[in-house]
C-alpha cells in the first residue's frame, strides 16, 4: 500500500487479484499444454487490453495513483506481444 495508495475497497481489490490468479493459471497451463495455442492467445490478448484500458481510465480520471502508468505500460507490451504471436499462430499447429 506504500507504493500504491490506501485501498478503501477490499473486495474489490480481492476480486481483481482472483481474477488475475485465474488468468495466470490459464496462461502457464498453456505452457504445458500442446495443441492449439489460440485460446491462450486469446485469453493473453483481450486480458491484457482490458487491464491496461482499466488502469489508464482511472488513470486519467486521478483515481489511482500515477505508479499505475507502469502497470499500463506492461500490459500493453504484452497486448503487442500477444498480438505478434497470435498473428504467428497459424504456423504452430499441430
Amino acid at each position: 500500500m506504500v507504493i500504491s495508495g490506501c485501498k478503501t475497497d477490499f473486495w474489490l481489490v480481492k476480486t481483481v487479484a482472483a481474477l488475475v490468479i485465474a488468468i495466470s493459471i490459464c496462461l502457464i497451463s498453456g505452457l504445458f499444454f500442446r495443441g492449439n495455442p489460440l485460446p491462450i492467445l486469446i485469453l493473453s490478448l483481450t486480458s491484457a487490453i482490458a487491464l491496461s484500458t482499466i488502469d489508464l481510465y482511472y488513470l486519467t480520471n486521478n483515481t489511482i495513483g500515477s505508479v499505475y502508468l507502469l502497470d499500463a505500460v506492461a500490459h500493453l507490451i504484452f497486448t503487442m506481444i500477444s498480438m505478434i504471436l497470435l498473428m504467428n499462430a497459424k504456423r504452430w499447429r499441430t
